[in-house]
């Protein structure tokens, strides 16, 4: 069985996603062998005896083609809600899709995809959103996907994560998904999660980061607390 179309998926990133991460929807939208490809992708099968890295940029690959194709089906709508489409009803949660000859929602296939043991596969979810961590100009391969989801965590993490006095705000995606990264609640275990959470950014955030240097030097006393900024605009590239 051959490996997934990763060249093909690659193709079409390159023509419609832009180097900020921005999706040229109404370019796409009117390139119907660009949503042949995508679509082909989806129903593309794994091999039978595929390694976790090929899995895991599977798992992303399928889910970013899913998005985007999904947001040219409302792309009207979402345009023009605030929330891009999140604004639109049961998107992530009701609407179901077939995916590898599964049917699913967005949210269940994401939660696959987890099972992995990958956290950083967070890193590489699209959820067409500016607020997303970035959408890459290439498909994840068995090769480069490990590589690619910790650069996307780096870039994204000294984006998001600020000091505020003695607070530290930083990604949402932890706290959203704290088992996923740290197998434990920061409701009900939350010394044990504060600690996994700075060992954690102290391995992805850059040495010069403000962040890094406050929780090297003062953790013990710095409040650590959720961005909640998220934009959830449509991600899509102006002319």
């Amino acid at each position: 069985m051959s490996d997934p179309p990763f060249n093909k998926l690659t193709d079409v990133w390159n023509r419609y996603v832009t180097e900020d991460s921005l999706v040229q929807y109404e370019a796409l939208k009117k390139d119907i062998e660009a949503q042949k490809t995508l679509k082909g992708y989806l129903a593309s099968p794994l091999p039978s005896d595929a390694s976790r890295e090929m899995k895991t940029a599977d798992f992303v690959n399928k889910y970013n083609c899913q998005v985007i194709l999904a947001a040219l089906e409302h792309l009207e709508e979402a345009r023009k809600n605030k929330n891009g489409v999140k604004g639109i009803k049961g998107f992530f949660d009701e609407i179901r899709y077939t995916i590898s000859g599964k049917t699913l929602t967005l949210q269940e296939f994401e939660s696959l995809g987890v099972r992995m043991g990958v956290p950083e596969i967070h890193f590489g979810y699209n959820c067409a959103s500016k607020g997303c961590p970035p959408f890459r100009q290439e498909a994840y391969t068995e090769e480069n996907v490990i590589r690619m989801l910790n650069e996307n965590a780096s870039v994204y993490l000294a984006e998001k994560t600020k000091v505020e006095g003695r607070k530290i705000r930083t990604s949402d995606l932890f706290f959203w998904f704290p088992a996923d990264f740290f197998q434990v609640s920061y409701v009900t275990h939350p010394l044990k999660f504060r600690r996994r959470l700075i060992v954690y950014l102290l391995d992805k955030l850059p040495v010069d980061h403000e962040s890094f240097k406050a929780l090297k030097e003062t953790s013990s006393t710095l409040i650590i607390l959720p961005a909640r900024d998220w934009n959830w605009s449509l991600n899509e590239a102006t002319a």
